[in-house]
C-alpha cells in the first residue's frame, strides 16, 4: 500500500485551513467539513504511528475534542433534516415543530462551544499540523527509490490488516453491535484511502455504502430517543409511530448492505470435504482484501 504523501498533505493543508477562521454563525457544510477533516487527520496520525511524541499526543488531544463537539453540532443538524422529511396531518405538525425547536436550541449552545475551542486551540493546532505536515513528507520521501517503504508506511499497512480481519467479527451482526461495527469500518476505509492509487476502489465504495447507512439508521434511532423524551407528557401523537417505522426499514436496508458488503470482500467460505451445507463454515478475511491492501 504505498502512501500517497500529496494526498495525506492535502488534507492536513485543508484541516489548517478549516481551522483559519472561526466564523460565530457556523453552518453545516462548515461543520461537516471540520469534522470530516479532523477525523481523516486522526487517522493518518494514528495509522503512520505518528502520536508517539508529546507534541503529537497533545496535538490528537485538542482534535478529539474539535470533533466530538463538531459531531454534536452535526447530530443535531442531520437529526432537524431528517424530521422535516416525516409527512404528518397538519393538526400533528405541532409535535414536529416542538422537536425542532429542542434540536435547534441544542445546536446553539454545542455551535457555540465549538466556535469556542476552534478559536481557543487554532493557533496551536495550526501550528503543530503544520510542523507534522513536514516531518510526515520528510519520513514518507526519505526512501523514496530506494525500493524499501519506511516503518511508518509498514505500520498503515498492518493497521489496515488488523482491521479487516475484525470486520470479520462478530459472526452474526444486530442492533447492539451494528453502530460499533461501522466505526470499524470508517476506519479501514479513511486507512485505505491513505493510498497514493487506491487499490480496491469497489471495496472503498461497499465500505462508504456500509458507513451511510448503518449511520443513517443510527440518527433515526437517535431521533425517536429524542422525540420520546420531549413528548413525554403523554399527549397522544402519530409522529412517535411513523418514526419507529422509519427506523425499521432503515435498519433492515444498513444490514442487508453490510453484510453484503462483508460477504464479498470480508469472508471467505470454505466448505471441508465431506461436509454437509447445514454444518457451519468457517469465516476469515477474504484473499483478495488483503491482497489488494498490501499491494
Amino acid at each position: 500500500m504505498a502512501t500517497g504523501v500529496e494526498r495525506i498533505a492535502d488534507n492536513i493543508h485543508k484541516l489548517r485551513q478549516a481551522l483559519k477562521k472561526a466564523p460565530k454563525r457556523l453552518s453545516p457544510s462548515k461543520v461537516h467539513q471540520v469534522r470530516t477533516q479532523v477525523r481523516r487527520v486522526e487517522s493518518i496520525l494514528d495509522a503512520l504511528s505518528l502520536d508517539t511524541k508529546r507534541g503529537q499526543r497533545r496535538l490528537l488531544k485538542d482534535l478529539g475534542k474539535i470533533r466530538k463537539m463538531a459531531g454534536k453540532v452535526r447530530d443535531m443538524d442531520v437529526l432537524s433534516a431528517h424530521l422535516a422529511t416525516v409527512r404528518l396531518e397538519q393538526d400533528q405538525r405541532d409535535s414536529v415543530v416542538e422537536i425542532l425547536e429542542y434540536l435547534g436550541a441544542k445546536r446553539y449552545r454545542y455551535a457555540q462551544r465549538l466556535h469556542f475551542l476552534m478559536k481557543k486551540r487554532s493557533t496551536s493546532i495550526r501550528r503543530r499540523l503544520k510542523n507534522t505536515s513536514a516531518r510526515l513528507e520528510k519520513i514518507l520521501n526519505q526512501k523514496k527509490g530506494t525500493g524499501h517503504a519506511p516503518p511508518e508506511t509498514l505500520d498503515a499497512v498492518m493497521m489496515a490488516l488488523r482491521l479487516s480481519e475484525e470486520l470479520a467479527s462478530p459472526h452474526t451482526l444486530q442492533k447492539k453491535n451494528l453502530h460499533p461495527y461501522r466505526l470499524k469500518v470508517k476506519e479501514l476505509r479513511d486507512v485505505l484511502q491513505m493510498a497514493e492509487k487506491p487499490v480496491n476502489e469497489k471495496f472503498i465504495d461497499a465500505l462508504g455504502k456500509c458507513k451511510d447507512a448503518i449511520g443513517e439508521w443510527h440518527d433515526w434511532e437517535e431521533l425517536v430517543r429524542i422525540a420520546e423524551k420531549v413528548l413525554k407528557d403523554g399527549k397522544t401523537s402519530e409522529l412517535l409511530p411513523a418514526l419507529k417505522a422509519i427506523v425499521a426499514k432503515k435498519y433492515q436496508a444498513a444490514l442487508a448492505v453490510t453484510n453484503k458488503m462483508r460477504v464479498h470482500f470480508i469472508l471467505r467460505k470454505k466448505q471441508g470435504k465431506g461436509s454437509r451445507p447445514s454444518e457451519k463454515k468457517d469465516s476469515r478475511p477474504a484473499l483478495r482484501v488483503v491482497t489488494a491492501m498490501t499491494a
